[in-house]
C-alpha cells in the first residue's frame, strides 16, 4: 500500500514553463492597470526631477509598493489561500503546492513567495540581477524559482485533475 501511496507521489505533472510564463502575464495585466487606477487619485503618478533623470522619490516607491501589496491580496489572497492558485493560474490550469502536493498556508504562499521578492526586487541594481536569477532557476532540472525553493512550493499542471 505504501508503494502505491509513493507511485502516485511520482505521478506529479509539474507545470512547464511557458503555461507558468503565461499565468504571470496574465497577472501582470490585471494587476498593473489596478495599481494605475489606485495610484492616480493619490498623487503617485507624478515623478520628481532628479537632476538629468525623472524618477520616484522614496516616499513615493514605498507608497506604490505598499498600494501593490494591498491590491495583490485583495485579488490574489484569498484564490492563493483556498486554491493555491492566482487567476492566472486558474485561467492556465496550474496550481502553487508544497512538496507534499498540498495547498501551502497563506503566510508561506505570500510571505515567503511573494513579498520577500518584492521586496528584494526594491534594492537597486542588486534587486534585478537576484530577480533575473530567480527567474533563471526555472530552467533546473526541478523546475522551481528560487522564490519556490524559498517557500518549499513547486508548481504542478492540475489538467488532468
Amino acid at each position: 500500500m505504501n508503494e502505491l501511496a509513493e507511485d502516485k507521489k511520482t505521478d506529479k505533472k509539474l507545470a512547464k514553463r511557458s503555461k507558468r510564463l503565461a499565468a504571470a502575464v496574465v497577472d501582470i495585466f490585471i494587476f498593473l492597470p489596478l495599481v494605475s487606477l489606485m495610484a492616480q487619485p493619490l498623487g503617485l503618478t507624478n515623478l520628481q526631477e532628479n537632476g538629468s533623470t525623472t524618477a520616484f522619490d522614496l516616499e513615493q516607491k514605498i507608497k506604490l509598493f505598499l498600494i501593490g501589496q494591498l491590491l495583490f491580496l485583495l485579488v490574489q489572497g484569498y484564490l492563493l489561500y483556498s486554491r493555491g492558485q492566482t487567476i492566472g493560474k486558474i485561467l492556465l490550469k496550474i496550481r502553487i503546492v508544497n512538496m507534499r502536493e498540498e495547498i501551502p498556508s497563506i503566510t508561506r504562499l505570500y510571505f515567503l513567495r511573494y513579498f520577500s521578492f518584492s521586496l528584494i526586487v526594491q534594492i537597486p541594481i542588486i534587486g534585478g540581477i537576484i530577480a533575473i536569477v530567480n527567474l533563471l532557476f526555472i530552467f533546473g532540472k526541478d523546475q522551481r524559482c528560487l522564490h519556490d525553493y524559498l517557500a518549499g512550493t513547486q508548481v504542478l499542471d492540475i489538467t488532468a485533475t
